[in-house]
């Protein structure tokens, strides 16, 4: 039981800094942006520039956390797809509530159905194929 939770916390672990390494590089990005653009180019929707930091920053701590917690799923191809399709989820929320607020239109709805399978199934095959190297094979 004490080797499950050691194994249990050092995937979180190894989540969380995997996600806060994504939410880190896509926050240098939107700076290098916001540098060679100015404020207008990071401005979306009214949102400012730190928003857009804090929420890169969220999104890669929160993603880690939800692939910490099941690793243990990365070993299986479907296993991957449903980490990435809760990541995907966790992503899209992150950004349309800093964009919207609680109040989704039906486009937002339009744009999940969309984005969603779409982010979730290629972030799934990426972290089957890349974060467990022991089961990388081709997918043909």
């Amino acid at each position: 039981m004490v080797a499950n939770l050691k194994r249990a916390i050092d995937n979180l672990k190894w989540g969380i800094g995997y996600g806060w390494k994504f939410g880190v590089a896509f926050s240098i990005l939107i700076s290098v942006l916001w540098v060679l653009g100015g404020a207008q180019s990071v401005r979306r929707e009214g949102m400012p520039y730190i928003v857009v930091v804090a929420c890169y920053l969220a999104m890669g701590v929160l993603g880690g956390i939800i692939v910490g917690i099941l690793r243990s799923w990365s070993h299986t191809r479907l296993g991957a797809i449903a980490i990435g399709l809760f990541v995907a989820a966790e992503v899209f929320w992150i950004v349309s509530f800093a964009d919207s607020g609680l109040h989704w239109d039906t486009d937002t709805y339009i744009l999940a159905l969309i984005l969603v399978p779409f982010w979730g199934i290629g972030g799934g095959v990426s972290l089957y194929n890349v974060f467990t190297p022991q089961q990388r094979r081709r997918w043909l």
